[in-house]
């Protein structure tokens, strides 16, 4: 099946899409004898719940997940069991659901946000004659929030003249090249690791300019938390590299540290920025839920057209806006960020389809299929 999965590779999820629903929403996908790239696909919602809910200590990422997606390092997007749980408890309940985290993130998006200048330059320079890619503006912003947030540092990629930061590509060109060990055999790509050519030596160079840009922050910050004598930091990875066990004791070392940052990164800049793209596509092309959603804004919070006014609202403000969250939600239903998520069986089992599942079995879980239902 593999020839035909190449040929579909830029609409792989309308492609995929429309074959699982020709097949009940449950299939077995079977590549060259040699790749070892036989998997079960499912877009079923009973299969989901069973595999991420249900039993969900009965499915890990497991080893060649791991092994694809190497450059993540070892936290909470690679990790399986007790090392996951560690991580989700850490990162989701100690940190992020502190009040301190919630304000410093209102604080940071809404200065960042108010201090977007390039609108404001087309708006000057004559709209029709300028063009402006939404994408890009919104992965800078996210690029901007997410070391603002992560490592306390704003590295205004958003400035008016729109910088090619090196960093930022080289982010850029390491998630590409995991998506290519995705699509092509194992085989290949490990061939390509081992001459360091190809993509793979694109990814290998990327990863030394981030890790090395990384690591200077942990160093530096190292040296500035030891001398604030324990003092709260005012960002994820000062609170990360801080953090004390009930002997006094720092818990975790530099490369613990540098995996979580590089985890929350993918996490914090591509997810939203995904979203922001889509969210204003649809509403872009569709005029009727653009209007009510100006409509509700305004009926909240006053006329829209008052520019002088700038009302900057926060995030208990935000939460009246009901149709406008049910806007978000139906663009993410249509194109969720994380299209696929791969799990694999640690023993055989019968999924709610009635497809039975062998140990290590990879499984596809394709929530952009299911979306689409």
């Amino acid at each position: 099946m593999l020839p035909q999965v190449l040929c579909n590779l830029s609409q792989l999820h309308d492609f995929v899409t429309n074959v699982l629903r020709q097949n009940g929403g449950t299939g077995e996908f079977m590549g060259p004898w040699f790749t070892k790239m036989n998997y079960m696909v499912t877009s079923d919602p009973m299969n989901f719940h069973h595999i991420m809910s249900k039993h969900f200590d009965d499915y890990v990422k497991g080893p060649e997940f791991r092994e694809i997606f190497q450059p993540f390092g070892e936290d909470f997007l690679t990790a399986d069991s007790e090392a996951w749980k560690y991580s989700r408890t850490l990162l989701f309940h100690s940190l992020f659901r502190k009040k301190s985290f919630e304000t410093m993130l209102g604080k940071n998006i809404q200065k960042k946000v108010l201090n977007i200048t390039c609108f404001q330059s087309l708006i000057m320079h004559g709209c029709m004659e300028w063009f402006l890619d939404l994408q890009d503006v919104f992965s800078r912003l996210m690029f901007d929030e997410t070391c603002l947030m992560l490592l306390g540092y704003d590295p205004n990629s958003l400035s008016i003249d729109f910088p090619l930061l090196e960093v930022e590509k080289a982010f850029d060109e390491a998630e590409e090249s995991i998506f290519y060990r995705q699509v092509v055999p194992r085989s290949v790509w490990k061939f390509q690791e081992w001459l360091q050519i190809g993509e793979e030596k694109k990814m290998t160079k990327a990863c030394k300019v981030f890790d090395e840009f990384l690591h200077s922050f942990i160093a530096t910050k190292r040296q500035e938390e030891l001398s604030k004598c324990n003092k709260s930091s005012d960002d994820l990875l000062g609170a990360l590299m801080m953090m004390r066990d009930e002997n006094g004791e720092i818990v975790h070392d530099d490369k613990y540290v540098k995996d979580a940052i590089f985890n929350l990164f993918v996490a914090g800049r591509d997810i939203i920025t995904s979203t922001l793209t889509w969210f204003f596509l649809l509403v872009a092309t569709n005029p009727l839920v653009e209007s009510k959603i100006l409509d509700e804004i305004e009926e909240n919070f006053g006329a829209i057209n008052e520019l002088e006014k700038h009302q900057i609202l926060g995030i208990e403000s935000v939460k009246k806006l009901v149709y406008l969250h049910g806007a978000l939600c139906e663009s993410l239903r249509l194109f969720p960020p994380v299209p696929i998520e791969r799990k694999q069986s640690l023993k055989y089992d019968t999924l709610p389809s009635g497809h039975g599942v062998n140990p290590n079995t990879p499984i596809l879980l394709f929530i952009y299929a299911m979306g689409r239902s």
